[in-house]
């Protein structure tokens, strides 16, 4: 039986987690088994709650020096005033402590950046990186950063065709190395999930077009946009409209609410905060959104078409290839205001049509689990 130790950043709840999540529930492992170590224990309890079983211990020196909040602080001031400060030698020590007690056979740098580097230090393992965002965001940074440690990897996989190409521009002599496997997808999770009840969440009966995004509140999600998209659509006297915005974390949040009141939106944009269970909230929805300027592959889209709900993105690469024919709209985000005015109104018929292509919308997760145990093996 083999091991696996996937490698993530941190327990913050978002697509990376709630990825790595979906994979354990339904990737067959009668010939595995999987095993998950977090850099840091930032993030909240609820996926180190999840993931608990698998969550191997980390040594006393890596505890002292890395997650103690104190020893932290004084190890990032050093490093400031020296520039001469790293993590690599705890990384190493930290390698060695854990393959002497797990003799791991796969690592998998399931984040970008610094969990690469981590598992550049398993030399006697198989050693894979995840990219779930658009390498071309990190940039030419990123290269100049981590890229003597992708160098040392011996499959990248992306999560989407627009990741390969974009980390083909930044890395080609990978051609070779670099493979293309979507995120699963609990379809029946997803179902048993949205049945749950929700009290702040307007209900099908108050006649109230809810437009729905999710993400975590960051700058790519754009959340800060949405005010003033939904400016113009109550300026067309489109008004029996709401968007809700499910956000986790908070960086962005000041901007979004000001954005809020800086449009008159108070009555027409909604922050609803973080929910452990986002998916009530989509089944509830008429309409999910998506504004970013840049997405990898935004598992959101598939779990609202999963639930029967349209989307519509901005147009980033990958959004065409998510959205299944008919289900949903790409449209760059100052052309969102006349579509969501045509679909709150059902101008010709063109919210009907989605909703009919999205009841029949299926996932292929046979396919990925075949792409899965080529990559194990």
């Amino acid at each position: 039986m083999k091991r696996i130790l996937f490698i993530i950043q941190e327990y913050t709840q978002g697509g990376i987690t709630k990825c790595l999540e979906n994979l354990l529930g339904f990737f067959p492992q009668t010939n595995y088994e999987i095993f998950i170590y977090s850099l840091y224990e930032d993030g909240g309890d609820y996926y180190k709650k999840v993931f608990a079983d698998r969550i191997v211990k980390k040594s006393k020196l890596y505890c002292l020096l890395h997650d103690n909040v104190y020893t932290r602080k004084i190890m990032g001031a050093y490093n400031k005033l020296t520039n001469a400060y790293n993590f690599g030698f705890l990384y190493r020590y930290e390698v060695a402590y854990l393959q002497k007690k797990y003799n791991f056979d796969v690592v998998v740098a399931y984040h970008e950046g610094m969990t690469v580097e981590f598992a550049s230090y398993f030399s006697n393992a198989k050693r894979i990186t995840w990219f779930h965002c658009d390498p071309k965001i990190l940039g030419r940074d990123m290269i100049k950063t981590y890229g003597r440690y992708y160098e040392m990897m011996d499959v990248v996989v992306g999560v989407s065709s627009i990741v390969k190409k974009s980390f083909l521009e930044l890395m080609p002599h990978f051609s070779g190395k670099v493979k293309v496997i979507h995120n699963f997808l609990d379809m029946d999770f997803i179902k048993k999930q949205a049945g749950n009840e929700v009290s702040d969440y307007p209900q099908t009966k108050e006649n109230i077009f809810r437009i729905i995004s999710i993400g975590r509140s960051t700058k790519v999600k754009q959340f800060d946009k949405i005010p003033e998209i939904m400016r113009q659509v109550v300026e067309q006297g489109v008004k029996n409209v709401c968007w809700y915005i499910i956000a986790s974390g908070a960086e962005c949040n000041d901007e979004i609410n000001k954005a809020i009141i800086d449009n008159g939106m108070e009555n027409y944009v909604k922050m609803l905060g973080e929910k452990d269970n986002p998916y009530p909230y989509i089944k509830q929805s008429d309409l999910l959104v998506s504004t970013s300027y840049s997405e990898a592959y935004p598992t959101v889209i598939n779990e609202a078409q999963t639930l029967g709900i349209p989307v519509m993105a901005n147009d980033y690469p990958s959004a065409s290839e998510i959205i299944s024919e008919g289900c949903g709209f790409v449209c760059p985000l100052e052309d969102m205001p006349l579509l969501i005015c045509k679909l709150a109104n059902d101008e010709e018929g063109v919210y009907a049509s989605a909703k009919q292509y999205v009841a029949r919308f299926v996932y292929d997760n046979q396919g990925i689990i075949a792409q899965l145990n080529n990559l194990f093996d």
